[in-house]
């Protein structure tokens, strides 16, 4: 069962699709998607929990762009703000498990939700290396 209700999810993905549109126009600041220092790319990542609205800043090398960064750095972010996740509430005390935060799938934000649980997969790293490099402030749910 979804911790979060369909209604809430169809108003999450129209919230998201007009701020992608907000995000196109001239007058929007932003930050820089990427930057290159001594031969180096730090990329700029937007990440959210499935089923939120707010995406927060995370920073992947481009010498440690790998399945296994990406998952650090969301649960690094995530641990740093002290994140409960949404559906912890919902569930009785003997199914809520440890507090360690986990990752079990990362996916563009945007997809259905089908294609993000049963489909979408990064099956490599060199696949997200892929995606990151051309998808400029890559936007991720996890």
């Amino acid at each position: 069962m979804a911790a979060v209700h369909s209604s809430c999810r169809l108003c999450i993905h129209i919230a998201s699709k007009i701020r992608d549109k907000e995000e196109t126009s001239p007058g929007f600041k932003n930050r820089p998607c990427k930057c290159t220092r001594s031969g180096s790319t730090l990329h700029h990542l937007y990440i959210r929990e499935r089923g939120t609205f707010d995406f927060f800043s995370i920073f992947l090398r481009s010498d440690n762009l790998t399945r296994q960064a990406l998952e650090w750095a969301i649960r690094r972010k995530f641990e740093l703000m002290k994140h409960e996740p949404i559906w912890k509430k919902e569930r009785p005390a003997m199914l809520l498990g440890g507090s360690e935060l986990m990752v079990y799938r990362i996916y563009p934000a945007g997809i259905s939700q089908r294609e993000a649980l049963y489909s979408f997969e990064f099956r490599s790293d060199e696949e997200l290396r892929r995606f990151v490099e051309t998808k400029p402030c890559a936007k991720l749910e996890g």
